[in-house]
């Protein structure tokens, strides 16, 4: 089956819908006012699953923004492939997330590199359970606007306590300025 959903609102010139069909989800965003639109895909085929998102920054033909991600799961591991592009610095579509979910790429406080300064990122991580514990190792290349291409690796385990609360340690290194930086 198929189902949409579809509301606009006349004072900003904004537009969002999204539906389903199948396995696949679609949303759109466009909003007149800021001149940006936001196009979505994900779902999943067999054992793969996908995301794309690509951001128009409709005001400026050199502020675009896409992701992709593909996952698949093996022997109870989650392997991940991501890649992200940005053609300007965008707090908009790729300022707002963790990529790949690191503790070294995000918007965080934390981060050696926020998202929404990267021009180009690419990565592999692999997460599985381990002794009760979620553990994922991340790894991959990124660049900043007008700096050359770093390494990253990071790691972090997550486990839910008793009280329904969660406990997350992280570790990652990023050789940034030619300096490896650590976070914790």
């Amino acid at each position: 089956g198929a189902a949409i959903a579809l509301d606009s609102e006349e004072s900003t010139g904004s537009l969002f819908a999204n539906g389903k069909v199948g396995d696949t989800s679609v949303m759109l965003k466009n909003n007149d006012e800021d001149d940006w639109t936001d196009i979505a895909v994900s779902g999943t085929a067999g054992n793969l699953s996908y995301a794309v998102e690509y951001f128009d920054d409709t005001s400026d033909d050199d502020n675009d923004t896409t992701y992709v991600e593909l996952s698949t799961k093996v022997d109870g591991m989650k392997i991940t492939a991501a890649s992200l592009r940005s053609d300007a610095i965008n707090d908009g579509a790729n300022g707002e997330s963790h990529f790949m979910g690191t503790s070294v790429i995000n918007s965080g406080t934390t981060a050696q590199l926020a998202v929404g300064d990267v021009d180009e990122a690419m990565g592999v991580s692999v997460a599985m359970p381990v002794s009760g514990n979620n553990v994922q190792i991340a790894a991959g290349r990124v660049q900043q606007f007008g700096e050359e291409k770093s390494g990253f690796f990071d790691v972090k385990a997550s486990r839910n306590l008793a009280s329904g609360a969660a406990l997350t340690v992280s570790y990652g290194s990023i050789d940034k300025d030619g300096v490896d930086k650590k976070v914790f």
